[in-house]
């Protein structure tokens, strides 16, 4: 069985894919939405697919996370709501069809802080925030497009920041998920030294990556520095709590076990 891994394509998570598109073992690397890669997980077309939490929640019982890496961070637009007017005033937003949990924690956010519970208008294609507002009275845009916008930043909330201000801990954009028996110690072994290439090349990451994003090299290594590439316990007490939200407000049946591949064999079940 080959390395078969899904990734996205975030700037953000580039320190976490670093080392497998650079690296000697080769690597089957699909870059492609979040969503189509959780589809494929869950079909058994890839060993590890970097995924969201909602992606998780979905097949908890099917999936363990991957130990010790993760992109978390605390408001570093990323993930932002675009708006014409008044926030109080938004009662659709657009969104792109790819989207998981940043839907799920835009509807957390205007639900807890504002008293809102907008209707979503799926988009698809390259999206552009004023096309979008054309057609909604809000715009989601996650990762490039979300923070190197030509668009006036005055009307825009940073969802990360809310998901602090509400619960004092960092959202979790993303971590590695697979089964049990589709992941060998090498294969953890490999994305680990990958995250950690990774974060030792930052400068080079962002000088690579300017171009495409329409940014300098030093916007896109400070943007990559205000994340937090480690799966540690704030990161997944925030999990938790996301979990939590989320099934209060109907969008979980249920508040899913988190379980983490161990040294050892068995799973490491932590409590929610």
């Amino acid at each position: 069985m080959g390395n078969r891994f899904g990734i996205p394509r975030y700037l953000y998570t580039k320190p976490l894919t670093y080392g497998l598109e650079r690296g000697t073992k080769k690597a089957d690397l699909l870059a492609d939405l979040s969503s189509q890669n959780a589809l494929r997980l869950k079909s058994r077309e890839l060993d590890a697919a970097l995924l969201s939490p909602i992606d998780y929640a979905r097949n908890s019982a099917e999936y363990l996370v991957v130990p010790n890496i993760c992109v978390s961070g605390t408001g570093n637009r990323t993930t932002l709501l675009h708006f014409r007017e008044g926030l109080r005033k938004i009662n659709t937003i657009a969104a792109d069809i790819g989207l998981t949990s940043e839907l799920v924690l835009a509807k957390i956010i205007l639900i807890e802080k504002y008293d809102m519970n907008p209707q979503f208008i799926p988009m698809g294609g390259w999206l552009d925030v004023t096309a979008m507002l054309a057609k909604a009275d809000a715009a989601l845009l996650v990762g490039g497009p979300a923070l190197f916008s030509s668009l006036s930043t005055k009307c825009t909330i940073d969802l990360a920041e809310e998901w602090r201000d509400l619960t004092n801990l960092p959202y979790i954009h993303a971590f590695w998920l697979s089964r049990r028996d589709s992941v060998s110690p090498n294969k953890l072994h490999l994305l680990k030294q990958s995250c950690e290439e990774g974060i030792r090349h930052l400068h080079d990451i962002a000088l690579a990556a300017s171009k495409e994003e329409q940014s300098t090299p030093e916007e896109c290594e400070s943007y990559l520095s205000s994340f937090n590439f480690n799966l540690d316990e704030e990161t997944i007490q925030s999990l938790s709590e996301f979990y939590r939200y989320a099934f209060y407000h109907g969008v979980l049946g249920e508040v899913p076990e988190i379980k983490i591949y161990p040294a050892e064999q068995e799973p490491d079940i932590l409590s929610n």
